[in-house]
């Protein structure tokens, strides 16, 4: 019995599985890429040895997943885009969880201190030319929208500078979560300093942090940021 057979055995009650399975190997091995499209259902069906209903829901059950994406009339391709489904999943955690301010957070903090370990070491010339313009914006913005802006786009930036797509993936999907209640969050934050002076300040120190390559400084000027957020989030 090959492996196509032991597949077919395995998943006998489940024959959709054979469709997930099937892009899944070729995506792995590199036979399927992002852009690339995938056969017509009744091509898939004979090739598989299933039915086009069940080819139907794996490739349902994929585009779900993000791992493929549907165009009327053209087809599915292959996509790779978990940003939506992994802030479907988020959401839901948040919502039915009861989950917090605090939760988020933390989370964040977690995402974000992982990061600079790896941007010290990751950042390309590129990654800090970006996290500099983004803090010289956002010490020269003159109003709130600018400020978060360039805020989140520097944070972000910092994630992006770790070159590690598990963190990329699950900081975009935690920022979509949070993102009706930072700037709220941050305008409390300021108010309760009565400056921005010290949360600048911590941004200073991440940023150059990353830019000079400089782990203690990098993390000082983020454990800062998370400390004037905690103190003053209220």
């Amino acid at each position: 019995m090959d492996g196509k057979d032991v597949s077919r055995e395995v998943n006998k009650d489940k024959p959709y599985q054979i469709m997930i399975d099937y892009v899944r190997n070729g995506v792995v091995s590199g036979e399927m890429r992002p852009g690339d499209r995938l056969s017509g259902e009744r091509e898939l069906a004979e090739k598989l040895g299933i039915s086009r209903n069940s080819v139907r829901e794996g490739l349902r059950i994929l585009e779900n997943m993000g791992v493929t994406t549907s165009q009327h009339g053209a087809g599915h391709y292959i996509s790779l885009n978990f940003d939506e489904p992994m802030t479907e999943m988020l959401s839901l955690i948040y919502t039915m969880k009861g989950m917090g301010r605090d939760d988020l957070t933390q989370f964040r903090y977690c995402l974000e201190r992982e990061a600079m370990h790896l941007a010290v070491d990751n950042a390309s010339e590129q990654h800090k030319r970006i996290i500099k313009a983004h803090l010289d914006a956002l010490l020269a913005a003159d109003n709130e929208k600018k400020r978060y802006e360039h805020d989140m786009a520097l944070h972000m930036t910092l994630i992006e500078a770790s070159r590690n797509d598990y963190l990329i993936t699950t900081y975009r999907a935690l920022t979509n979560v949070i993102e009706d209640h930072i700037p709220v969050f941050r305008g409390k934050i300021i108010e309760g300093m009565k400056s921005n002076d010290k949360l600048e300040d911590a941004h200073r120190r991440l940023v150059m942090g990353v830019v000079n390559s400089d782990l203690h400084m990098g993390l000082d000027g983020l454990t800062r940021h998370f400390e004037y957020i905690r103190k003053f989030k209220d």
